[in-house]
């Protein structure tokens, strides 16, 4: 009895470190009406933000490689960032959609696929959808801010429950290699070397190699890839920098190997991606 006591406190602790550590910046909110195709996601393609869907009629179609997704109402759907994702249409489809980025969200592999959770109180949950839909078009203070962070938060709790059983240990040691994505976010524009990532936490390189792998799901050089596209489709989206600068803040020094890279990620050119907003 006083073991099972011990772990739950001690899986608490983890869970209240989590949460405090949890970082959620809302990008863009609306709401789709009859929506049947998606010019930017007929083919596949992986983007730099999460979304939150919230069907209220019709149906469509996720896909991604390996599986697929049934968006309908009477759910509340969690699309993954990164995850190369094309949308099939079913049925004309209103939904609502909250586009989101967090760092802390893709240290769990199995928010790394398209999940859902039923919907107990429908309206309430559609409530929360226009306060930050709302929220967004006069967000101009900390309170603003605030308010929709926290909202969004609550949206994702449901998810964060349904994996909280089956969470693999690898949880424990999220927030040292959160120090391990920041000093790549910061050295995106030059190389960066397996063995000083190892060297940020007094690893080896091999114990550091197959320990990010077991965090994050792919070898630390996959990652910083992941990281330089990733960064690349968040300053397409919120800056007006042009492409060739954007390729070097992200540490392609050749534009036309970057425009080759990102097409061949994402499905479409970066001019393109940063022309399209995607529901």
């Amino acid at each position: 009895m006083l073991e099972n006591r011990s772990e739950k406190c001690s899986n608490d602790f983890i869970w209240n470190q989590f949460l405090a550590e949890l970082d959620v910046k809302v990008i863009k909110s609306g709401v789709a009406y009859n929506i049947f195709s998606w010019s930017t996601l007929q083919g596949f393609s992986g983007e730099a933000y999460y979304r939150l869907h919230l069907p209220i009629t019709g149906k469509f179609r996720t896909v991604y490689p390996g599986g697929s997704c049934l968006v309908e109402p009477g759910n509340l759907y969690l699309m993954p960032c990164s995850l190369p994702l094309k949308l099939e249409g079913i049925e004309p489809c209103t939904h609502g959609w909250i586009h989101f980025v967090s760092k802390q969200l893709q240290t769990i592999p199995m928010l790394g696929y398209p999940q859902s959770v039923p919907l107990e109180k429908p309206e309430l949950i559609r409530e929360k959808f226009y306060s930050v839909y709302r929220k967004m078009k006069v967000c101009a203070s900390f309170a603003d801010a605030v308010m929709l962070k926290n909202t969004v938060t609550e949206l994702l709790v449901p998810f964060l429950e349904k994996i909280s059983d089956h969470l693999p240990d690898s949880i424990l040691p999220v927030s040292e290699f959160m120090k391990v994505v920041d000093y790549i976010d910061l050295q995106l524009k030059r190389n960066i070397e397996v063995a000083e990532l190892s060297g940020l936490l007094g690893m080896s390189r091999a114990e550091f190699s197959a320990s990010f792998r077991k965090v994050f799901g792919v070898p630390p050089k996959q990652y910083i890839s992941i990281r330089r596209l990733f960064h690349a489709k968040q300053l397409l989206m919120e800056s007006p920098l042009p492409i060739k600068e954007i390729a070097l803040r992200c540490g392609y020094r050749d534009e036309f190997f970057f425009h080759r890279i990102f097409k061949k990620y994402t499905g479409i050119p970066p001019a393109r991606y940063r022309k399209y907003t995607c529901y």
